[in-house]
Order: C-alpha cells, then structure tokens, then sequence
C-alpha cells in the first residue's frame, strides 16, 4: 500500500494517486514523554482511515469513485483492519508500561457480555455462528472498568469465531457463581487446541493455526491483553481444551463483598 516514512510521511495508493496523495507532519515521532513510535502509527492510520472514508463518502458518484467501485470494499476492510490492529497494539503498549487509565465501578456482568454480543454480531452472522447465553439470573456484581471487560469478552468471542465448526458453529457463554466468584465460559465447537500448544495461548505474538483457515490473523496479542485485563481485576483464566471437541475459556472475578454471599 504505497510507501511511508517517518519524519514526513507520505502514503501514495497508486489507483488514486492523483486524488489520495497527500502528506502528513509528524512531531516528535520518538518522543521524550515516551508515546513514541505506537501512537504515532496510530494516529496515522486514523488519519488515512478519515481521509479513506471522507474520499469515498463525500464523492459517492465521481467518475473516479465510479472506475473503482470494485476497491471501495478493500480500502474500508483494510482501514478498519489497521485503525483495529494498532489500537490493540497501543492497548498492549500502555497495559505493559502501565499508562492505561481505568475506570472501576460496581458492574453487572450480564450487562458486560450482552454488550460484546451486540458488538460482534455482524462477525458471528457473516460467520453463521449461533450464540447461545447461559447467564445466571440474581448473579451479584463486580468491580471493574466496563470497557475494559467488554473488550475482554470481545476478544474471547473474535477468538471462537476464528475456531468455530465452519459448517454449523457454536458459541456458548455460560456465566455462574462459584465461591464467591463470577466465572464467564466461552466454549467453542471448533477444531481444539493442541495440549502442548495451550501453555502458550497467552503469551504476546504467538498464534494458534486453525488448518481449515490458512495462515492466522491478527496480531497474536489480542489473548494477552485479555489475560493483563483480568490480572488487574484481581482475576484469573484459563483454557481448557481437547483436539476434536472444541475449546473453552474461562475467567473468574471476584464478587463484591456486599453480594458475596450468594
């Protein structure tokens, strides 16, 4: 996709060069106060996702718009795929050098999972995935930071759509009270995990092979962040899984003491 450096950029696609050329200032790329080179990258890929989306959606019936229309398509899926891969990245940076802001509040977890349902419908429809919700009525509440395990449990569901029986897909959530603690499942009728391959499905850039799709998407760090998510609200997880019969995930949070009791 046309060519970047740093310092002054420039990202030339070639189709459109005579209307999408353009040039961006970078200030202090490698900057002392440590944002550096991740939110410089994705502030660029913001910009050009905006001037993608502005192109085409302003000038809907241009000649040019026109020849092209088979790329439009493209261009959106590929700005959307980068805007989404850097800012996972930068949400690893600031998780590992500890710049993430939380926001901690009294939360109900069925209201946390239905959020990421919503939000990755259209993967699980394009997919033909049915999800099913098992979710533990009277179930007491947690503390933790509400975007934060939303995307938790996003990342978990985008992870069993990779996984998925292509044919007749399943996704089961299940959430239940054990020992004072919430445990969220997501299981999976897919292909499994390897055994020797499960001590490592949380470790940064490592990606687990579904043969039935080719080469693995993604950054291979979308597991991790999950993982440094729920340490911080002093949780755990894990995976349990056997070649053949699907896999699941599971996290626990500890309840609120007020409700603890159930």
């Amino acid at each position: 996709f046309g060519h970047f450096s740093f310092g002054r950029a420039q990202v030339i696609h070639e189709p459109l060069a005579d209307e999408l050329s353009f040039d961006i200032e970078y200030y202090q790329v490698f900057s002392s106060n440590g944002d550096g080179l991740i939110p410089g990258v994705l502030h660029w890929s913001r910009y050009m996702g905006d001037r993608q989306f502005g192109y085409l959606g302003y000038r809907p019936v241009c000649d040019i718009l026109l020849k092209l229309e088979s790329f439009t398509g493209i261009i959106i899926n590929e700005s959307e795929s980068l805007i989404r891969l850097v800012s996972q990245i930068l949400d690893y940076y600031k998780i590992e050098s500890a710049k993430l802001d939380w926001a901690i509040a009294s939360l109900d977890l069925k209201e946390v999972i239905n959020d990421a349902v919503i939000s990755t419908r259209q993967l699980t429809i394009e997919k033909n995935i049915t999800i099913d919700l098992d979710l533990a009525e009277n179930a007491p509440t947690v503390s933790g930071d509400r975007d934060r395990l939303v995307q938790v449990m996003v990342n978990l569901i985008s992870n069993a759509v990779k996984f998925c029986d292509p044919d007749r897909g399943m996704i089961v959530i299940r959430l239940r009270v054990v020992d004072h603690h919430l445990r969220v499942e997501v299981h999976d009728n897919g292909i499994g995990i390897k055994v020797e391959d499960q001590a490592e499905v949380f470790e940064p850039f490592r990606q687990i092979k579904n043969p039935t799709q080719g080469r693995p998407t993604g950054t291979g760090i979308g597991l991790t962040i999950t993982k440094r998510i729920i340490d911080f609200h002093h949780g755990r997880i894990w995976v349990d899984s056997e070649p053949g019969k699907g896999t699941i995930f599971s996290f626990e949070l500890p309840a609120n003491p007020a409700a603890s009791g159930h």
